[in-house]
């Protein structure tokens, strides 16, 4: 029983260890063999087998693939076969093959005769037949299965259809071989399911290959070549369907077509080609589901067609057909090389990655110049820290220094902000922060303080003759004058030509200190000043209020002092008022007044007399006198003594005094007609008018326009010359007499009077004043000052005017004195220009009487 048993386990491990052997031993690669009957050169057999080893080595690259080629095609001989089966079973006796594969007919053939003695009765696979052929070969053999050679001839006519609708002809070219005739009848069935009588067909197979040569270079444009199968030529050539297709093509007048695809690039215009790279594939697919196991009766063969249509557009350009028109399936050969269309997917990819590259450089440019600036703003930082430490590091003295400089600065700016610019003299901001101070102090309280205001008479035309630099030069002089002036405590530019002094007043004697303060301030405008060679005589009102008499604050006592300057400046300027409450009302009145006068030079409500001027000597009419009137419908006649300072003051002087002008003119040419004897017109001007830049060229200008001549016209100025700007108005007076215009100074001996100006002064008359006329009461009776005046004149070889005679006795007296000329109401009062014309019509020395 144990015995048994031993055995049983011995023979149990010797199973065992048998079975694990044979497991550990690494299975036998397939080997597989491949059988072509043509030679390796054709392109068809070619592909075939590189379609085929593709599809086996995805799946079993470890296998071992044999190949032969018969050469059955070019050598089709019973004898070559033989000798194949004696070398192939030399070389396959101990070589196990697993599949044979077939790549045409005769490689089918020599198979199924020879698998069981040479290649161990292994299943066969074929491919490259056609269906029809390949049944008759196989009969009823097992263990077999392959792919069908489907060609599509009826492809190619629809091809030929398309591209060319015009061909009516095909000439057909074939070989007689059991393979080219096959597939000229697979033509000719497909012609018969395309349409018969669609093409007519001429076939050429019975040509030599020469005779066809010389035939295709006969053919007309409505036809095309098909050319199938040509291996050999009826006369015995064998060459490859290559060669063939070449030289055909080459020399063809019309397209070639053809179904067999190593044609392609061989000149052929193209066609519908079985595709041994298709066939292969499809073989390799059947190989390895044999190989995987299954039973090759069990597969199915494949029937569909391997084909693609393709065309060479060398050949189309060449016979200039439109490959547009094709579908986008077609292959279409030697292509023109389209770069983008080419490596589309290339050319997408690298935009793709040259916008990202873009993407990054531009980041990168911008993560630099970010890093830069703050590098740089880091380095100025560091530079400013730098600075920073240096200027921290500064010494004492240099902190000292810079402080003193800016306190230099604050009181250069404090200065600036409380001194007038051009004189350096306190200003208004001075004097508003620093008032109370000056006047308004407990060491002040004692003593009383003069605000006064002083104001340069007609400054602006000393500018408009000589300009604002020139103007400039006298407000320094004029302030170093103020500020000099020792009564004064403080002297302040308010602005433009006006001053502000604070003078202080001893209470003791108020009235009398004050009289000799303001002549003295009065008198320092006396002396002339000089610029460049030039005498400028100035004048000043002044007006000043008092404090506290008047008040303490500062506006309000600017504004009394600036209203008794007015009113100095209305009483003949170059003088001074206190302030009185009443100026405030008579302000206001000659404001309504200057309002009236205003409306009345709008309305031409202002009229002219004129007064006739007698020779003492002839008696006869010499002159008139030319008196502004004006009759106001509100205020009634306003006396000429208003009207003018009224006019000088708002400045209506200017127009007033031009049309009086004018109207004088008028006058003058109307009583030409009226005059036997040369007379003048003598016209009162204001020194406003001559201070006028113009003024001389304006009258020049006025007179040539109404055609007058300058000696008719007679100026009549007041002292007042003398000592208002005397330089600037002496050169006037010197071109209006060079114009032939005379001059007389009116109200002589009331004002300010020099010998020596009147010396220099281009004057033709003096007129005495009415006041010292009145003086004469009586007759018989010598009045010293009329006396010396007449003899003035006639020694300055001037005429004398008397004006405001009324009595007889003084006209005589005048007379006998040596006056040259009377005037008043003892010979005329001021008339209108209609009562004078009637009183020169009547004039004689007997009606005199009557007439006054």
């Amino acid at each position: 029983m144990k015995k048994t048993m031993l055995i049983f386990v011995f023979i149990f491990l010797v199973f065992t260890v048998s079975n694990d052997t044979h497991a550990s031993e690494p299975s036998r690669s397939q080997n597989i063999l491949i059988i072509n009957a043509y030679h390796f050169t054709y392109e068809w057999t070619l592909e075939q087998n590189q379609g085929l080893i593709e599809i086996l080595k995805e799946k079993y690259p470890n296998a071992i693939i044999y190949t032969e080629f018969l050469d059955w095609k070019r050598f089709p001989k019973a004898s070559l076969l033989d000798e194949s089966r004696q070398f192939l079973k030399n070389k396959y006796r101990d070589i196990p093959i697993d599949l044979i594969l077939t790549t045409d007919d005769m490689g089918l053939i020599f198979a199924l005769e020879h698998r069981l003695e040479l290649f161990h009765d292994a299943p066969i696979v074929f491919s490259g037949i056609i269906g029809s052929t390949a049944i008759d070969i196989l009969g009823d053999s097992k263990n077999v299965t392959g792919v069908y050679e489907e060609m599509d001839p009826e492809g190619v006519l629809r091809l030929i259809a398309h591209l060319q609708p015009e061909v009516k002809k095909i000439h057909l070219i074939h070989d007689t071989s059991e393979s080219g005739l096959r597939t000229a009848d697979a033509f000719y069935d497909a012609l018969n399911r395309f349409g018969l009588d669609a093409y007519e067909i001429n076939n050429l197979s019975h040509l030599s290959f020469d005779d066809l040569l010389l035939e295709v270079t006969t053919f007309e444009k409505d036809s095309v070549v098909m050319m199938v199968s040509y291996n050999s030529s009826i006369d015995g050539l064998i060459e490859t369907p290559e060669y063939f297709g070449r030289l055909i093509a080459s020399t063809s007048t019309v397209p070639v077509y053809s179904i067999d695809a190593f044609l392609l690039g061989t000149g052929i215009t193209g066609g519908t080609f079985l595709s041994g790279h298709l066939q292969g594939q499809e073989l390799g697919k059947l190989a390895i589901q044999i190989l995987d196991g299954q039973d090759a009766d069990h597969i199915e063969h494949v029937n569909e067609a391997t084909v693609y249509t393709a065309v060479d557009e060398n050949q189309l350009r060449r016979f200039d057909l439109d490959k547009d028109i094709l579908s986008e399936d077609v292959v279409i050969l030697n292509e023109q090389f389209s770069f983008f269309e080419t490596y589309s997917e290339l050319v997408l990819t690298i935009e793709i990655i040259l916008g990202i590259m873009s993407l990054f450089i531009f980041l990168l440019i911008i993560g630099l110049r970010k890093y830069r600036l703050s590098e740089k703003k880091i380095l100025n930082q560091k530079n400013d820290l730098q600075i920073l430490n240096e200027q921290l590091s500064s010494s004492e003295e240099e902190l000292k220094a810079q402080n003193n400089a800016l306190l230099s600065y604050q009181l250069n700016l404090e200065h600036e902000a409380y001194h007038d610019a051009l004189t350096s003299l306190p200003n208004r901001n001075f004097l508003n922060q620093h008032f109370d101070q000056m006047v308004l102090s407990s060491d002040n309280q004692t003593q009383k303080t003069a605000l006064v205001f002083v104001d340069l008479d007609n400054f602006k035309y000393i500018n408009n003759t000589y300009g604002h630099p020139f103007g400039d030069r006298v407000l320094k002089v004029i302030s170093v004058r103020l500020k000099d002036f020792k009564e004064s405590t403080f002297t302040i530019r308010l602005n433009g030509d006006e001053f502000i002094l604070l003078i202080p007043i001893t209470q003791n004697d108020t009235e009398a200190c004050l009289f000799q303060v303001m002549n003295n301030l009065k008198n320092l405008f006396l002396r002339p000043v000089h610029i460049d060679d030039q005498n400028i005589r100035l004048t000043a009102s002044i007006g000043y209020s008092i404090i506290p008499d008047d008040g303490q604050d500062l506006d309000e006592l600017l504004i009394q002092a600036d209203m008794a300057m007015y009113h100095a400046k209305k009483t003949g300027k170059s003088t001074y008022r206190h302030y009185e409450p009443q100026m405030g009302d008579k302000m206001e009145n000659d404001y309504i007044l200057v309002s009236h006068l205003r409306k009345a030079y709008e309305n031409k409500e202002l009229t002219l007399n004129f007064q006739p001027q007698i020779d003492s000597k002839t008696h006869k009419i010499v002159g008139f006198e030319t008196l502004l009137r004006w009759h106001s419908p509100e205020l009634g006649t306003v006396s000429p003594l208003k009207i003018i300072p009224l006019a000088e003051s708002s400045g209506l002087i200017l127009p007033i005094g031009q049309c009086v002008i004018e109207q004088a003119i008028r006058f003058t040419l109307d009583m030409l007609d009226y005059m036997e004897d040369p007379f003048l017109v003598s016209v009162n001007i204001s020194v406003i008018q001559l201070l006028e830049a113009t003024f001389v060229e304006d009258l020049i200008e006025t007179l040539a326009s109404f055609e007058l001549e300058p000696a008719y016209l007679q100026l009549e100025i007041t002292e007042s010359i003398l000592i208002e700007s005397y330089d600037i108005i002496l050169g006037k007076l010197m071109r209006l007499q060079a114009h032939g215009i005379s001059l007389s100074l009116d109200d002589f001996g009331t004002g300010y009077s020099s010998l020596s100006y009147l010396q220099q002064l281009p004057l033709t008359e003096l007129k005495i004043d009415k006041k010292f006329i009145d003086e004469i009461t009586q007759p018989n009776t010598d009045y010293i000052l009329i006396d010396s005046i007449i003899m003035l004149a006639q020694a300055l070889n001037l005429k004398v005017v008397a004006e405001g005679v009324e009595k007889e006795f003084q006209a005589k007296y005048l007379e006998a004195k040596g006056c040259h000329i009377i005037q008043g109401y003892y010979y005329g009062k001021p008339m209108t220009e209609k009562e004078i014309i009637l009183y020169c019509k009547d004039f004689s020395v007997n009606k005199l009487a009557s007439l006054t």
